[in-house]
């Protein structure tokens, strides 16, 4: 265009002397003057607009982007400054349109690509600004923002368009870098529900993030901040006297520069309770409180973690108040009966000759000495519970015998008291099940003699009846025991089934026991899958409701009841007793333990040598046969666990019967006996009954028969069998396991192979709650291993088991890997045993 401009100046300047000629050629020299003027006029009009213009370009080029004019029909660039040019230096002469001069393209701008400012301003008929990447001629990728005008002609019709395009790349990371930040300002007030708000006292305006609306259980904008709606609404939800607090602080805070911190109760607009923190500080210039910037923060979870810390702190406190209570209660309940024993056997050794006195004296002794026990009892179960090693039976009983048992325990303190003590099975009530007796029987006692303990007239009933069958095989059993005693309050009824705990002080001091027999119980019922309840009314009476599901057994089946096995009852006299002659070796290294056990068992005709630590006692069996030897654990030379190994490995000393007689009485001691090769487990203080009636299986003639033919049939099946059932196998002892079973082998090689068809499935099972995490699943497993282990003597294997059972129940999980490997090892190592035992007999079965 500036080139057009100079050459039109060119030929106005030339018909400027040719009008000059014009001008002396004429007859009348003034004729052509008009005309000159005119063309002066037109050129001195030129340069004004010339100079306009080369101002306006140089305007234009010195803008640092992109300006040009297109005409809007024919999209043809008509002017275009140095940034919209490029590395042209002019437009062409057959001019240029605007997508080739910007995109390098043929064909207009696609709107569907990316939006055409051109377009936009010939749809909207107005000016327009508009973003998008732009594709610049080196390929490279810019965020522009373009500006496009309308320029009109005298008919009112679009007929040229202005844009210039401004570079905003820069702008643009700009403000995606204030979204992240905002973003994450956004997130982390999410996480830590943190809302944050801004008061300005020059506008007069409040500004609230969107999580202190959400806070205040607002809609983020719903209200305008400080309007006199969203005041009203965000204030009414403080407790009314915390709202004047609230207002008077924000006023000093505004007025006098003073920040403030509350922790305050706040109730949302949908009706939740939470707890806030609100703070506020003032932001001063020149003196003057300018602005104020505070925070809301949810600290719910804060405070009801709190809370529950200061309940739990309450709770262990009041826990070692009850077992401060418990251990002066247990030093009282103790130091009676030690009192009694110690009084009476100062008095029987003061009064010798007064033999009258001895037998009444003895009574009173042996009386205490079970109340002594029943104490002690009831600490070491809640022991084994607290241990995680409380563990069932599950055996057939009649419940007829049961409820009977209970009653002729329970029976002798009803008496004393006068009590009538009522037992009732309802008619239609199964009798045969399968449980834990023992355990069922001990639950019943306990709930009857604290019956019995706190009702001074009346009576006590216990009645069970069967609620119905839950599904094939299994019932519902409902155990009521109800008593017209001294009743409790609702608050001491609550409590009572927690460790250490009694109706209250004065309960422990005028009845005595140890406030663990209920806690006991209600594990124990628990544990069966049932309910133990309690239903009482201070001065009335109390009713306790225990409900347990049982699978039904037949009665061909009991193991505990009238067609079970009955023990023989203790001999009156030597002469009549079944063990006369018997020779048992005594292993213990405390003297009164063997005089104790020596006078015991010489009632019974029994003759008794004495070994004072576990190597006296292997020289003693070398030397001489006997019939059974009582082995404590702990002796100082050799203990007794070493010893019964020791023995075993003598051939002839594979079935002598080893009874540990001990103190270690936790189930995990009974059966690290058992692993030892030992054959039952008598804990100390002795029954005399329960020692008798080992002794009696243990020396039977049964037993000797059937270990002479078990070892019998063990060497002609080792024959028969081609070697194929060694000692052992990998990862079992099959002799000690046969020898478990009492020498019956056919039932111990099925008992092995159900075993091993069961764990393949449940070993997958076991590894897929390991792979899960699901820790309370994969103890139970452990659990029903550890017990098949010891029973099989896969002793490796039970001791891993027993080892990561432990680390679960204790929920120390640190080093879970490692236990876990050792317990997989010890079970591939098992299965494969019993793989190769159970593929040689097939084998040998097919030949």
């Amino acid at each position: 265009m500036e080139n057009n401009e100079k050459r039109l100046i060119d030929k106005i300047e030339k018909l400027e002397e040719q009008l000059k000629g014009l001008e002396t050629s004429l007859e009348d020299p003034l004729a052509g003057m008009p005309y000159l003027e005119l063309v002066k006029e037109m050129i001195n009009g030129s340069k004004a607009v010339n100079a306009q213009l080369q101002q306006f370009y140089h305007i234009i080029d010195g803008l640092d982007y992109p300006f040009y004019l297109i005409e809007a029909d024919t999209y043809r660039v008509l002017l275009a400054n140095k940034k919209a040019m490029g590395e042209r230096i002019t437009l062409p002469k057959e001019g240029i349109t605007c997508h080739e001069l910007t995109h390098d393209c043929l064909e207009p701008c696609d709107p569907q690509d990316h939006p055409c400012a051109l377009l936009e301003v010939l749809d909207k008929k107005k000016a327009v600004k508009l973003e998008h990447k732009h594709k610049n001629m080196d390929g490279s990728i810019q965020d522009v923002e373009v500006h496009a005008h309308p320029i009109y002609d005298a008919d009112g019709k679009i007929y040229q368009v202005l844009e210039y395009v401004l570079d905003i790349t820069e702008r643009k990371k700009t403000e995606e870098e204030l979204e992240k930040r905002e973003a994450l300002l956004k997130a982390s007030q999410k996480i830590t529900k943190t809302g944050a708000w801004e008061w300005d006292l020059e506008k007069s305006s409040m500004y609230w993030t969107e999580e202190t609306y959400l806070i205040h259980g607002m809609v983020p904008g719903e209200l305008m901040p400080g309007s006199p709606e969203h005041i009203e609404k965000s204030m009414q939800g403080y407790e009314s006297d915390d709202i004047p607090k609230v207002a008077d602080a924000f006023k000093k805070c505004c007025n006098q520069g003073k920040g403030y911190d509350m922790e305050l109760s706040y109730t949302k607009v949908n009706g939740e309770k939470i707890w806030i923190r609100t703070t506020a500080e003032p932001v001063i210039k020149d003196g003057k409180v300018m602005k104020v910037i505070g925070t809301f923060v949810d600290i719910t979870k804060r405070k009801e973690t709190e809370l529950a810390l200061k309940i739990a702190k309450e709770e262990a406190e009041k826990a070692n108040e009850a077992k401060s209570r418990f251990l002066a209660n247990m030093s009282h309940e103790i130091r009676n009966p030690m009192n009694a024993i110690i009084g009476l056997t100062h008095l029987l050794l003061k009064r010798e000759k007064d033999v009258s006195l001895h037998h009444e004296y003895v009574q009173k002794i042996n009386s205490v000495s079970k109340s002594l026990m029943n104490l002690i009892n009831d600490i070491l179960d809640f022991s084994k519970i607290e241990a995680g090693e409380m563990t069932l039976e599950n055996q057939s009983f009649n419940l007829e015998d049961v409820m009977e048992q209970v009653k002729v325990v329970s029976m002798t303190a009803a008496k004393e008291k006068g009590i009538p003590l009522l037992v009732e099975v309802e008619a239609g009530t199964p009798v045969m099940l399968t449980g834990d007796a023992f355990r069922l029987e001990q639950i019943l006692t306990n709930l009857v003699s604290n019956a019995i303990k706190f009702t001074e007239k009346g009576k006590v009933n216990l009645n069970v009846r069967a609620e119905g069958l839950l599904e094939e095989g299994k019932e519902k059993m409902v155990f009521t025991i109800s008593d017209t005693g001294i009743g409790m309050t609702k608050n001491q009824a609550e409590n009572l089934f927690k460790p250490y705990q009694q109706a209250d002080v004065t309960t422990s001091r005028r009845y005595g026991g140890t406030g663990l027999g209920l806690a006991i119980s209600r594990y124990l019922v628990e544990q069966m899958g049932g309910v133990l309840t309690v239903k009482s009314a201070l001065g009335v009476g109390s009713t306790f409701i225990c409900a347990i599901t049982f699978k039904m057994a037949e009665a061909g089946e009991l193991v505990y009841g009238k067609t079970a096995k009955k023990t023989q009852t203790e001999p009156d006299t030597a002469e009549e007793s079944p063990l006369k002659g018997k020779r048992i070796l005594v292993v213990d290294d405390d003297e009164v333990n063997q005089l104790v056990a020596k006078g015991i068992m010489k009632e019974w005709g029994i003759e008794t040598e004495v070994a004072s630590d576990g190597e006296i006692a292997v020289q003693k069996v070398e030397e001489k046969e006997y019939h059974a030897v009582l082995m404590d654990l702990r002796m100082h030379k050799m203990n007794g666990l070493i010893a019964v190994r020791k023995m075993r490995d003598t051939k002839s000393k594979e079935e002598l019967p080893v009874i540990a007689m001990t103190a270690d009485a936790m189930e995990q001691d009974r059966q690290k006996t058992l692993a030892a090769g030992m054959n039952d487990h008598l804990t100390k203080p002795i029954d005399p009954q329960k020692l008798f009636d080992l002794l009696l299986y243990w020396t039977s003639d049964n037993v000797v028969s059937a270990k002479k033919e078990k070892r019998d049939k063990e060497q002609s099946v080792e024959e028969k069998r081609d070697g194929y059932l060694n000692e052992t196998i990998p990862g079992i002892s099959l002799s000690e396991g046969i020898e478990r079973f009492l020498g019956d082998e056919a039932l111990f090689m099925q008992i092995l192979k159900h075993t091993w068809k069961h764990w393949k499935e449940m070993n997958e099972e076991v590894k897929a709650a390991y792979q899960r995490k699901d820790h309370p699943l994969l103890k139970v497993q452990v659990h029903k291993v550890k017990g098949t282990s010891g029973n099989i003597s896969a002793t490796r294997l039970y001791h891993a088991a027993t080892e990561l059972e432990s680390m679960l129940l204790k929920k120390q999980l640190e080093h879970l890997d490692l236990y876990y490997k050792e317990f997989q090892t010890a079970m591939e190592e098992v299965m494969t045993g019993l793989e190769v035992l159970f593929k040689n007999q097939h084998s040998e079965n097919e030949e």
